[in-house]
């Protein structure tokens, strides 16, 4: 028993190493750091006054949001969003996808390791990196020229965080899962920026989810993207409490559990009839 638990202890730590490995690459990237801070910055000053030049036109979105509370949520629903979509995220998926399209991918697939699991790893590692280096700064920015509100609450702020770590699980498994339908074409690069597209508009991170009209709003409630941007933003606000947030909670954790079993069932079946490309 003692040997089998240090057997998983070891494999657990190798994951870890891969994590830590990319967080140092990624804190060497200092100039496209810069570049997508500056992106950052200036995408959601767009956002913010876009929708403040909405606001001041429309009923619905005054009875929603009150001018402070609309830049709050543009300003928190773009660090949250991008800080998963910064350099470092994107040179991570789209290695992969040149893993494919190269042949490479046949190295990958004959190493003793959990594909998953690794690939989690290096999501985790790029993230944090991102999120120190992007997401932080962003808030930082904002929340100094008060444009931007801080948390509701010290709970607010604690539960934010545990909101963002499930709505990065929810992330990682949509990234899997997309990585592994890679593993069937030539290129994978519509696939993502589809998802990305997708994920942006029913995750709330271009439009509240409070905003949108019936249908899509229904639409957006069954998909699993709001679990990426809506969910913590909101927490962050302090709009979600008692049984609504403990339910938004189980949601996100649902979707993380069940986008981890699709991503794993997915990869055990398209890896017996991967066509491996290049030469």
């Amino acid at each position: 028993m003692a040997s089998a638990a240090a057997r998983r202890r070891l494999g657990l730590g190798r994951y870890a190493a891969v994590a830590r490995t990319y967080v140092k690459v990624g804190l060497a990237l200092r100039f496209e750091f810069l570049v997508g801070l500056g992106a950052t910055l200036l995408n959601t000053w767009i956002l913010v006054s876009v929708w403040s030049a909405i606001r001041s036109g429309s009923g619905d979105v005054q009875a929603a949001f009150d001018a402070h509370e609309m830049a709050t949520y543009m300003v928190v629903a773009q660090v949250v969003n991008l800080a998963r979509m910064g350099h470092a995220s994107r040179s991570v998926i789209y290695r992969s996808l040149r893993q494919v399209s190269t042949g490479q991918i046949a190295v990958e697939l004959v190493r003793p390791v959990n594909m998953q699991l690794l690939r989690y790893a290096e999501w985790l590692g790029v993230f944090l990196v991102d999120a120190l280096l992007i997401a932080v700064p962003t808030w930082l920015v904002f929340r100094l020229v008060g444009l931007t509100d801080g948390p509701a609450s010290g709970a607010s702020l604690a539960l934010f965080a545990l909101s963002v770590g499930l709505g990065w699980l929810v992330l990682a498994g949509l990234h899997f899962i997309v990585n592994a339908i890679t593993l069937m074409s030539i290129s994978g690069s519509g696939v993502t920026m589809a998802r990305v597209a997708i994920q942006e508009f029913f995750g709330g991170a271009l439009i509240p989810l409070a905003l949108m009209p019936g249908a899509l709003r229904v639409v957006a409630d069954v998909l699993p993207f709001q679990a990426v941007t809506s969910t913590p933003t909101l927490v962050y606000m302090g709009r979600l409490e008692g049984r609504e947030l403990v339910f938004a909670f189980g949601v996100q954790a649902l979707w993380a559990l069940v986008l981890f079993v699709i991503g794993m069932l997915v990869w055990r079946r398209l890896v017996r009839r991967v066509q491996i490309q290049g030469g």
